[in-house]
C-alpha cells in the first residue's frame, strides 16, 4: 500500500482477492467520503458482500434484515455504549476479563499445567480473543476450541471477504462459532 500511495497519490484503486477496491490513503478525504450521500457510498452494499461472503448469509436474507440493522444498532449502542455509566461498566468488563486472561494460570491453558514456550504475537492474539469474547459473552465462552475454530476462520477471512470459495476447516470453525456465540449471547 505504501509503494502503491507514493506512486498514485492518497487515493488509488487496486485489484484484490478478483476485486476492484478502491483506497483511500489521504485522512482529508476520507472525511470527505464519509460524509457522501447513501446515493454515492453505501456502507450496506460492502456489509451485505460481506455478510453474505464470509459469514454464509443468504442475499434474501440480508436484504430482510437490513431494514431493522439500523434501528437495532442505534438500540445497542443507547443500551450499551451511550453516557459514562454504560462506556465504565464496558470497561471495567473488558479490564477484567483481560486480567483474567493474562492470569498465569489461565494463560498456561489451566491449573497444574507446565510452562511452555509460545510467541508473543501468539500470546496476544490469544489474550485479546478471550478477553473479548469473556466481556461480550461471559467467562468460559473462549475456549481452547474456540480459539482453534476462530484462528481457521480468520486465517481465511481476507478470502471469503473477496469471494473465494471456503475451506471446509474456515467453514467449520466459522460454524462453530457461530453456534457458540448463539448459545451464549
Amino acid at each position: 500500500l505504501s509503494r502503491a500511495r507514493s506512486r498514485h497519490g492518497g487515493v488509488f484503486t487496486l485489484v484484490i482477492a478478483g476485486k476492484r477496491m478502491s483506497i483511500i490513503a489521504d485522512r482529508a478525504t476520507v472525511a470527505t467520503v464519509v460524509r457522501l450521500p447513501k446515493t454515492v457510498a453505501d456502507f450496506n452494499t460492502v456489509a451485505g458482500d460481506v455478510m453474505i461472503n464470509a459469514f454464509g448469509c443468504t442475499r434474501a436474507c440480508w436484504d430482510s434484515a437490513l431494514a431493522h440493522i439500523d434501528a437495532e444498532i442505534h438500540r445497542l449502542y443507547i443500551q450499551h455504549l451511550q453516557g459514562r455509566d454504560a462506556l465504565d461498566a464496558l470497561t471495567v468488563r473488558a479490564a477484567r476479563a483481560l486480567d483474567s486472561t493474562l492470569s498465569p494460570s489461565r494463560a498456561l491453558g489451566g491449573e497444574g499445567r507446565e510452562w511452555s514456550e509460545h510467541s508473543l504475537n501468539g500470546i496476544v492474539k490469544r489474550s485479546v480473543f478471550a478477553a473479548t469474547v469473556d466481556t461480550i459473552f461471559g467467562a468460559s465462552v473462549a475456549t481452547d476450541e474456540a480459539y482453534r475454530a476462530f484462528t481457521d476462520f480468520d486465517a481465511a477471512f481476507p478470502l471469503l471477504v473477496g469471494g473465494m470459495p471456503c475451506r471446509d476447516k474456515a467453514r467449520e470453525g466459522r460454524e462453530m462459532l457461530l453456534g457458540l456465540f448463539r448459545r451464549a449471547g
